[in-house]
């Protein structure tokens, strides 16, 4: 029976936790699980038998302390085949330990280039592939030349940040300093590696997707193009996902022809990919590729759609199997993020059940918010995700509409 250890944070969003360990319940392969979670939080889970605690990112930074040293213990007792990561906060330790181990996955060069936004633009930059424009800053004074050089509107973002945390549009003249001071302790407070520095880019306009796929065996295999829909600018919070998108097989065939170019470019060759881009009258703008699965819970998409198995193509990359990708459905599937429409203390969040059997199609429905919980909106915090609701159904229009009629059926207070 083949071993592998899967790179799990427990605290992550659920819908994603509860798909993988559905796949791993009817593997055949023995897993390990390795993340901020132990063994007695997995009680419900019995089918999982070994736990390597990661208690804090800090603790897995050091080759020579307790993490690597457990991930010693556990090779030599039952050596594994493969590191299986889904998470971008795990991207680089991953490819440290493929290195450490000599497995199958991603190159530390690849990790990298996935993780720091700058080196990345730079990589596809350098094969024609079209991205904004982008400068690095380090401090005030580059960040203030930066902003005048690239114009309004430009982007300010950190060069390792996720889920679009501390993401901002700069729309016109206001005061730079404290704005530059401002992002900078945002930034600190967010970042999952040693990057201190900020991007300052073009702002692009245009229709966001994300563009899904798996390589293994040295084949590329695309899963599809889903749409995206963030929240009103200058922030940047997704709040609904629809797979797949509606687009024309025009646009279709230029999505895909970037993505191949892309995974190239960064020389993945292992597991998921996600690339975020934009559709602009120029063409397809590339801002960000990603060396794992799509996250909050697109690769759930995928599977309702279409019968794909995302997650389960990724444990079988890590042995570098032949994949086969077979769509059993014909179906469109989405997910709409439930936003608080202010700030203040959650004092109460529940569905209007009886509104929500009126609507067809809904597969998953669940509460984030807790009560007596302070619920911040950017800039000053990102906790007003309140819930959310995926839906399936036979049209791009029927799913679409039906979430939003979703939404109206939380109801919370907010004091």
């Amino acid at each position: 029976m083949k071993h592998l250890v899967a790179l799990m944070p427990f605290k992550q969003f659920e819908e994603t936790f509860a798909a993988l360990m559905k796949v791993i319940e009817h593997t055949d392969m023995e897993i390990t699980i390795a993340g901020n979670v132990q063994k007695e939080e997995l009680e419900n889970y019995p089918f999982i038998r070994n736990v390597i605690y990661i208690p804090h990112p800090e603790h897995y930074k050091d080759e020579d302390g307790p993490f690597f040293k457990a991930l010693d213990a556990c090779f030599a007792e039952r050596p594994f085949s493969a590191i299986i990561n889904f998470f971008e906060e795990y991207v680089e330790l991953a490819a440290r330990i493929t290195k450490r181990f000599d497995l199958n996955g991603n190159s530390e060069e690849t990790a990298f280039l996935t993780r720091n936004k700058y080196a990345m633009r730079r990589a596809l930059a350098a094969k024609g592939l079209h991205v904004p424009a982008f400068i690095k800053v380090g401090s005030y004074e580059e960040f203030l030349s930066a902003v005048r050089e690239i114009g309004y509107p430009c982007v300010v973002k950190p060069l390792d940040g996720m889920a679009s945390e501390g993401v901002l549009k700069l729309e016109g003249e206001r005061d730079l300093k404290a704005l530059y001071e401002a992002m900078m302790e945002d930034n600190r407070r967010i970042a999952k590696t040693c990057f201190s520095e900020l991007l300052v880019e073009e702002y692009v306009s245009g229709p966001e997707i994300s563009w899904e796929a798996v390589v293994s065996a040295g084949r590329l295999h695309i899963m599809g193009i889903t749409e995206k829909m963030t929240e009103e600018e200058p922030f940047f919070n997704e709040i609904m996902h629809i797979h797949p998108a509606q687009l024309s097989e025009e646009i279709e065939k230029e999505i895909h022809e970037a993505g191949i170019r892309a995974v190239e470019a960064l020389n993945i060759r292992y597991g998921g990919v996600h690339m975020e881009a934009r559709i602009t009258s120029k063409g397809v703008f590339i801002m960000e590729v990603a060396s794992r699965l799509g996250g909050d819970a697109i690769p759930t998409l995928v599977n309702l759609s279409k019968g794909y198995d995302p997650y389960g193509y990724v444990f079988k990359s890590g042995l570098n199997e032949n994949l086969v990708l077979q769509q059993t459905r014909n179906k469109v599937a989405g997910i709409r993020f439930i936003q608080a429409d202010k700030e203040g203390v959650l004092k109460e969040a529940s569905f209007d059940e009886e509104g929500l059997r009126r609507i067809p199609g809904i597969i998953t429905k669940r509460i984030f918010g807790r009560k007596d919980e302070y619920i911040a909106r950017p800039p000053k915090g990102r906790t007003n995700r309140l819930a959310y609701i995926t839906i399936a159904g036979r049209s791009y229009q029927e799913v679409r509409e039906h979430l939003l009629q979703a939404e109206k059926c939380l109801k919370y207070v907010i004091e």
